[in-house]
């Protein structure tokens, strides 16, 4: 996918219209710097951010219309497995060039500025996500959606379907105005999955009707539910600390989300460091570094230094870029208690790597694949060392 600007984009217009490309060609992100690393955006920045994916999405409607196509744009991430995988097992072979030479291909870099404002834009809530977009009347309409990655056969046939499309397929559900009570339970999930549909498609009531919901003392009434039953709650509310990170940027309301799921006694117990997770990052982005250690740091005493719970602190501190010291020795106590474990050696190179040191990157990414070879995005990390020095 890195390959050279073939798709020429004019500034936006007012209407969908433009320059003649040819079909298949390919838009990428230039701006490398990424927003973890970077202090909150102001206002106005994130509305210059929002108003220049606008015009990228309006121009990119431009070309497609132009030449008949329609657009296949791929949100993704140098540190997202899934993603990683994505490229070499489908989008870098044969048999996806194919599939995807009759589109225009936008490959948007969810870590740099414009690449983040585009995705809030196409309301993409997790890593990979693929969308097959067509020219509408009043700009580009969505068509297909797949997100995630498993397997290259069930994603390919998955896009092949989508490419297929020339309007949304129907909603899964009526769109609500409002939601029953908690009682009985079955209603109310029923419609909270319907609401989360539609934070995908027409947010604008549903983010309503969810953030309300989120408000109201559901903890205590749902922890009588049978566990089935609070596991579709915790899926529901998740996508809605998902929205409101990346879409609402509203990350006091996503650290809110979260830290109710983390501190609720029937949020699944596989489930709860991902939302310990999540609430430390909101809060690590929200400029609350000190109160996203204390919630890490009461998860370590919690799970009594667990290397599990060692290696999720150090992993945002990695990708947080915050307590660089710290985390290099958390991940060296997680090697020395789980010797066998890739990932502490993929985090470790990209710590050496952040600090110009590239030998030692190489080696612990080396001593990753040995543990598990194969792994794209350890092999991809390697090469980009390898790699000379953009000019």
């Amino acid at each position: 996918m890195r390959r050279a600007l073939l798709l020429t984009l004019l500034a936006a217009a007012t209407a969908c219209s433009g320059p003649t490309v040819q079909p298949g060609a390919h838009v990428e992100t230039e701006d490398k710097q990424l927003l973890q690393a970077q202090a909150p955006l102001a206002p106005s920045q994130r509305l210059a951010d929002w108003e220049a994916a606008e015009a990228r999405l309006e121009a990119v409607c431009t070309a497609a219309r132009r030449t008949h196509s329609p657009v296949v744009a791929i949100v993704h991430a140098e540190w997202c497995e899934p993603c990683n995988e994505l490229q070499l097992h489908v989008l870098d072979t044969k048999e996806g060039k194919a599939l995807l030479s009759k589109a225009g291909v936008l490959s948007i870099d969810f870590d740099t500025r414009e690449g983040g404002a585009l995705a809030s834009r196409l309301r993409v809530l997790g890593l990979p996500t693929t969308l097959v977009l067509v020219p509408g009347a009043f700009g580009l309409v969505e068509v297909g959606r797949i997100e995630g990655f498993e397997a290259a056969t069930e994603y390919q046939a998955r896009l092949k379907e989508a490419l297929a499309r020339t309007e949304p397929p129907p909603p899964r559900c009526e769109e609500l105005e409002q939601l029953p009570g908690l009682d009985p339970p079955e209603a109310l999930l029923d419609a909270l999955e319907c609401a989360a549909t539609w934070l995908t498609t027409d947010p604008s009531l549903a983010y309503n009707l969810l953030v309300d919901f989120s408000r109201r003392d559901w903890p205590a009434a749902a922890l009588a539910w049978p566990e089935p039953q609070r596991a579709r709650l915790f899926d529901v509310l998740r996508l809605l600390g998902r929205y409101q990170a990346r879409v609402e940027v509203s990350l006091g309301g996503c650290a809110e989300t979260f830290g109710a799921l983390a501190r609720w006694p029937g949020t699944p117990k596989d489930r709860r460091s991902g939302a310990i997770y999540w609430q430390a990052a909101c809060l690590v982005r929200n400029d609350q570094t000190r109160e996203a250690t204390q919630v890490l740091d009461g998860w370590l005493q919690q799970e009594h230094d667990s290397p599990q719970a060692k290696e999720l602190v150090a992993d945002l501190f990695v990708h947080e870029h915050i307590a660089a010291e710290r985390a290099q020795h958390l991940l060296q106590e997680v090697l020395a208690a789980t010797p066998k474990n890739d990932w502490p050696h993929y985090l470790l190179a990209e710590l050496a790597a952040a600090h110009g040191d590239k030998a030692s990157a190489a080696a612990h990414l080396k001593a990753a694949l040995e543990l598990r070879p194969g792994v794209a995005l350890y092999l991809n990390h390697l090469n980009r060392l390898d790699a000379p020095p953009a000019p």
